[in-house]
C-alpha cells in the first residue's frame, strides 16, 4: 500500500541524478536488516543538543545496535564536496594564471604594434589629424585583434565546457556571466594596451617626425 509520495533526493552526490526508490517498514522488508542504516531527523532546535536524546532513543529501542557518528546535513554535504571542491579551487587558480597570462600577452602584442606606428601617428598629426582621431586609430589596433581571436576562442571555449560539464553542479559549462565577463576584460586589455602607447604618440613633435622622414 503505497501512503505517500516524497520528492527527490540526492541519494549518492550533488551530481548524480535522483533515481526511484522507495521507503519501507523495516518489518516488512527483511533485505535490509543486515545492512547500514541510517536515520535523518529534523529539528528546529540546534542538532547538538538533541544528538544525544537521538542516541538515547535508540539505544533504548535497539541496545545491540551499534551506532555511528551523528553528523548534520551541512557536514554531509560539506564533506561529499570536499574534492569537488579541491578541484574547483585547482581549477580557477589556473584559470586566473591563464587569464593574467593571455592579458599580458595581448598587452606586449598590442602596445608593440602602437609603438611600431608611433611615426605614422606623428605624421598623422603633422598632416591635421586631431588627437582624437589618433587615440581611435590606436585603439583600433588593439581592440580590432583582440576582438577577432575572443570571437575565434569562443567556440573553444564551449567545447571546453561540454567536456568538463559532468565536473560542475549548478552551473552551466556555457554560463554567459563568464563568458561575458572574460571576453569583456580581453577586450579592456586590449583597449588600455592600445590607448597607453597612443598617448605617448600623441606628444610626439609632429616637425621632429617630419624632419626623421
Amino acid at each position: 500500500e503505497i501512503i505517500g509520495v516524497v520528492g527527490d533526493i540526492r541519494e549518492f552526490s550533488l551530481r548524480t541524478p535522483p533515481g526511484p526508490g522507495i521507503f519501507a517498514p523495516k518489518t516488512q522488508s527483511p533485505w535490509l536488516l543486515h545492512e547500514t542504516r541510517d536515520m535523518v531527523v529534523r529539528t528546529s532546535s540546534g542538532p547538538g543538543s538533541i544528538a544525544p536524546m537521538i542516541a538515547a532513543i535508540v539505544q533504548e529501542l535497539e541496545p545491540d545496535l551499534p551506532l555511528g557518528p551523528i553528523q548534520t546535513m551541512d557536514e554531509l554535504v560539506g564533506l561529499s564536496l570536499d574534492r569537488t571542491r579541491f578541484y574547483a579551487w585547482a581549477v580557477a587558480l589556473f584559470a586566473v594564471i591563464a587569464v593574467l597570462l593571455g592579458g599580458f600577452g595581448i598587452y606586449g602584442v598590442v602596445a608593440s604594434a602602437v609603438i611600431q606606428r608611433t611615426r605614422e601617428l606623428g605624421v598623422r598629426l603633422a598632416l591635421g589629424a586631431s588627437r582624437a582621431d589618433i587615440l581611435a586609430r590606436a585603439a583600433g589596433f588593439g581592440v580590432v585583434p583582440a576582438l577577432a581571436g575572443l570571437i575565434a576562442g569562443l567556440p573553444l571555449a564551449f567545447g571546453a565546457g561540454l567536456i568538463v560539464r559532468q565536473q560542475l553542479f549548478s552551473v552551466e559549462p556555457t554560463d554567459p556571466l563568464t563568458l561575458i565577463g572574460v571576453v569583456t576584460s580581453m577586450a579592456a586589455v586590449g583597449l588600455v594596451a592600445a590607448i597607453l602607447p597612443a598617448v605617448r604618440a600623441t606628444r610626439v613633435d609632429p616637425a621632429a617626425v617630419l624632419r626623421s622622414q
